[in-house]
């Protein structure tokens, strides 16, 4: 494809492990596309030949899992799968034989859902929860009153939030040591700033050697409930389409 035509995003969406096994098979029966491309890592310039630049769906979902490019002429669909692709290819006509093996693959995931205050973890086998703890630990919200108080109040909840931390990673050892061989992947959701602190403070997230996807999972309380439908969170699939404008 010549380099002046650029491919332009016309639509954004997240499909359930079931919708995607129904858009593949629409892809697979559609005209609009006429070739394959699997990409276990995405690079600055790798869907430049597609007319695709990667700044422009960096910022969507997070590209650690590769991607999945159905392409025409005038037509693209990029498909950011759940877990990692681990092979790249680039076939002629609609594959999506990859993809479906990736959607059958038996994966056993570890969840950590953290927010101040608020936590809960568990292991996911098959879509099912069987192994969990969730709970609350006291943090301050933050004081915006300046001085010596605010430099105390400061103080105290950075306390505080180290208590959560060393609370919530004791918890996810508990919850993750009897299956940490057979995880194959940890996902974790909620603020992420609180996140990325707890993973720094956490020893063990760093001792298990256990894959840390970097997708962030959507929650807005962490809790037993939102432990029992995390499973749709985790297996949903990025789908962004493009059609091609001449620059």
């Amino acid at each position: 494809m010549p380099e002046s035509r650029i491919m332009e995003i016309v639509g954004r969406s997240w499909a359930s492990r079931q919708q995607l096994r129904e858009e593949l098979s629409d892809f697979r029966d559609s005209p609009k596309y006429g070739r394959t491309l699997y990409l276990s890592s995405i690079t600055p310039t790798s869907l430049s030949p597609i007319g695709i630049s990667t700044n422009v769906i960096a910022g969507s979902p997070d590209l650690g899992t590769g991607a999945a490019i159905f392409y025409g002429d005038k037509f693209a669909t990029v498909v950011i799968p759940p877990f990692p692709l681990q092979e790249n290819s680039d076939e002629e006509g609609v594959d999506i034989g990859p993809m479906l093996d990736l959607l059958e693959r038996p994966v056993i995931v570890g969840v950590v859902l953290l927010r101040l205050g608020q936590y809960a973890v568990g292991v996911i086998k098959e879509g099912k929860l069987i192994a969990s703890k969730s709970g609350s630990r006291y943090v301050k919200n933050r004081h915006r009153k300046g001085g010596s108080s605010q430099r105390r109040f400061e103080r105290s909840r950075e306390r505080l939030m180290l208590e959560l931390f060393s609370k919530v990673c004791s918890v996810t050892e508990n919850v993750f040591s009897p299956y940490q061989r057979t995880l194959d992947y940890v996902l974790m959701g909620g603020e992420r700033q609180t996140l990325l602190s707890f993973t720094k403070k956490c020893g063990y997230i760093t001792r298990s050697g256990i894959e840390i996807l970097p997708r962030r999972l959507d929650v807005n309380r962490p809790g037993k409930s939102a432990l029992d439908s995390i499973h749709r969170e985790v297996w949903k699939s990025r789908v962004i389409q493009f059609e091609l404008r001449d620059s």
